[in-house]
């Protein structure tokens, strides 16, 4: 039942016995009051909704409680944020986009909503846009250590390895402990041909892996064996060859690819 229509409900019994004398009056109160509170719900309400059905995971749902909150209020900056976190997990990045975009518009100070636009556009390979938005975002929240470390990763997917070893060095100034920072660094600095940095980085990857220093990582199983293998690459062309088929060795042990070890000629 409408909540409103039982606060309706509720009041009228509260005054019911004031006006008891006169039963028309009582009616009259029934008939004010009722459209007053179930004239249905508001974009608030509908939002509310929304979050909720967004929270427990059913997004086609909460996508109708959004829209019916925008249609009520189409200035609802937060109303379009979170539909296009929604449409973005239904795989809709152009409305996911066309949301963010809006939501921006409606409120242009949120670091978070370029942040995530960069996110989707990043979905579709517009890494160009992803480090646009990146960027907008560096603008309003200059130390934010996330955002700066996507940025060097998109820079990273269009081969910009200079300015994305420069974003990866920011983000572990902000943020010392985030591994993830100098696994991509360590690739980067593989990539213009700077071994020794690269060896660098993943000692102190394999060394958090080993819990030998602390750190934040995302535990993708994953990981370990392509840093034992990143590491061999770096060893191999330092000329340490021997060092190299080891790291190789137990890359191969935690189910790395063959193909790419057999690059090595460890075998």
């Amino acid at each position: 039942m409408n909540v409103k229509f039982l606060i309706a409900i509720l009041i009228s019994c509260f005054y019911l016995p004031l006006l008891r004398k006169n039963i028309m009056n009582n009616y009259l109160l029934l008939i004010l009051l009722i459209p007053m509170f179930c004239l249905g719900q508001s974009s608030s309400d509908y939002f509310l909704e929304a979050y909720d059905k967004q929270n427990n995971g059913n997004y086609k749902e909460a996508l109708i409680a959004y829209d019916k909150s925008i249609a009520l209020d189409s200035q609802a900056s937060g109303s379009y944020y979170n539909r296009a976190i929604v449409k973005y997990k239904l795989k809709d990045y152009n409305g996911a986009i066309i949301d963010f975009t809006t939501s921006i518009k409606l409120n242009p100070s949120d670091n978070t909503a370029f942040y995530n636009r960069a996110d989707v556009r990043a979905a579709i390979n517009d890494f160009e846009g992803a480090i646009e938005d990146c960027s907008m975002a560096l603008n309003l929240e200059p130390f934010d250590a996330y955002t700066q470390y996507n940025r060097g990763y998109y820079y990273s997917k269009i081969l910009d390895f200079k300015n994305a070893i420069l974003d990866y060095n920011k983000t572990i100034s902000i943020k010392p402990k985030f591994i993830p920072a100098y696994r991509q660094r360590g690739v980067a600095y593989s990539k213009i041909g700077d071994y020794k940095s690269s060896l660098k980085d993943f000692n102190h990857v394999i060394s958090y892996q080993l819990g030998k220093v602390e750190g934040i990582d995302d535990n993708n199983p994953n990981n370990k064996s392509g840093d034992y293998y990143n590491m061999a690459v770096a060893k191999y062309y330092l000329d340490d060859k021997e060092g190299a088929c080891r790291d190789v060795r137990m890359a191969k042990e935690l189910g790395y690819s063959l193909s790419k070890i057999k690059d090595l000629k460890c075998e």
